[in-house]
């Protein structure tokens, strides 16, 4: 059984570098006007940047509690913001998320994962099953092929589940 370590399913790192909370997470000009544009007041708008940073990162919008303090600390900074990720804790279950996510997707061009990324997720690996056999290397070509096409990521569980789908559906074709 795969890990998600072992393969190239995308994760925040728990001590982020101070090269990475700079390059990565640091937000842009732009992106703090659309924060601006999309939510009101400080807490909404450091939250909304928290999850525009993390999804580029990760490909799917992360619930906040898990980002580590240091990320939060790091954008809540760069709009001039005394928040901390204490402060943010209500945010993952509200009404606002929801709408934060859809403004997101739309602004990096990503669709949700769904009928149609999970057809994509299927087919990637049903055409690697042919010379890969192993889930890691399963898991990651499909998580390729996902990005390339512009789907949010799913769940690592999913790519897993369906991965050791696709090869006893191959093991079973083989064996008949």
């Amino acid at each position: 059984m795969p890990s998600v370590e072992e393969t190239a399913y995308p994760r925040l790192k728990s001590h982020p570098s101070p090269e990475a909370l700079e390059t990565l997470y640091t937000p842009t000009d732009e992106e703090i006007a659309l924060a601006k544009r999309t939510a009101k007041g400080d807490l909404p708008i450091v939250s909304f940047l928290v999850l525009l940073k993390t999804f580029q990162v990760v490909g799917y919008p992360m619930q906040l509690a898990k980002v580590p303090g240091t990320i939060i600390r790091c954008v809540a900074a760069s709009v001039d913001s005394q928040l901390t990720p204490e402060d943010i804790v209500g945010y993952d279950t509200s009404g606002t998320r929801q709408r934060h996510v859809k403004a997101i997707r739309q602004h990096l061009e990503v669709e949700p994962f769904a009928t149609a990324a999970r057809q994509v997720m299927l087919t990637a690996m049903e055409t690697a099953i042919e010379t890969q056999h192993d889930l890691v290397d399963l898991i990651n070509v499909a998580l390729e092929e996902l990005v390339k096409e512009r789907f949010q990521l799913p769940a690592f569980s999913t790519l897993e589940s369906v991965a050791k789908k696709v090869r006893v559906a191959h093991n079973n074709k083989l064996y008949q």
